[in-house]
């Protein structure tokens, strides 16, 4: 990977932040939003409302496998990754020899021997050097590509609680972890889980386990739904007297 670009990235939502007035800044080598034309007070209110989106596809995203991925993951994080089991997640740091921490992280198993390894987009560049340093041969380092978030879920928050129970669920994403997500949801009691990918296969594969509200963004506005079900459970709440 290059640490030396000097032109700012664009995440896979850029568009949609230059057409909707986002105030665009640079972050981590990154185009960013720091807020939008309606003024802070407008999207907070919009949050406690209904609900918010972050986008996080400039996040480092490593993909890690082989089969000594789960010992040199342990050797590189301070979270106990034999504990992991397929479609579970842990905090920890990235940690140097002497107990310094380099970065806080998210580690997602995906299947036995791959993971997903979540950083500090700042610290990305340090991350991947540390993380090469310590490589075997039978472990592999991937940088996933930013056009592919891995997943953002998004339900609307009432009384405070952010239950998911009776709710409708959007899912930005319908790779292994967007999937992930969403069985999480419908095991919780989500009332409507709803997918959304650029990419037909990841589509067709949740279509086979069971979900029925898959969506290609470039046909569907993924942005749009989400008002209208953030909405629309806001005024359902509101009419349920919650």
């Amino acid at each position: 990977m290059s640490t030396s670009e000097t032109a700012l990235q664009r995440t896979v939502l850029h568009q949609w932040h230059a057409a909707n007035g986002g105030k665009m800044v640079p972050f981590a080598g990154y185009d960013m939003p720091v807020q939008y034309a309606a003024g802070i007070t407008a999207e907070h209110t919009a949050t406690r409302r209904g609900a918010g989106l972050f986008d996080v596809s400039h996040m480092g995203r490593f993909r890690v496998r082989g089969a000594g991925a789960c010992a040199y993951l342990s050797r590189a994080l301070t979270c106990n990754v034999a504990a992991l089991v397929t479609g579970k997640a842990a905090y920890g740091f990235l940690a140097t020899p002497s107990g310094g921490a380099l970065d806080d992280a998210y580690l997602y198993m995906l299947a036995e021997h791959d993971y997903l390894l979540v950083v500090n987009a700042s610290n990305r560049a340090k991350d991947w050097t540390w993380l090469e340093s310590l490589l075997s041969d039978n472990v592999s380092l991937e940088e996933a590509a930013m056009t592919e978030p891995a997943a953002v879920a998004l339900h609307a928050v009432k009384k405070g609680g952010g239950c998911v129970p009776g709710e409708t669920v959007v899912v930005l994403g319908a790779g292994p972890i967007g999937v992930m997500v969403a069985q999480w949801a419908r095991t919780l009691g989500a009332s409507r889980v709803m997918l959304f990918d650029l990419v037909p296969e990841k589509l067709e594969l949740a279509r086979t386990l069971g979900f029925s509200d898959v969506y290609n963004s470039r046909e569907v506005d993924p942005v749009s739904t989400i008002q209208e079900v953030t909405e629309a459970n806001y005024q359902s709440a509101q009419a349920a007297g919650a």
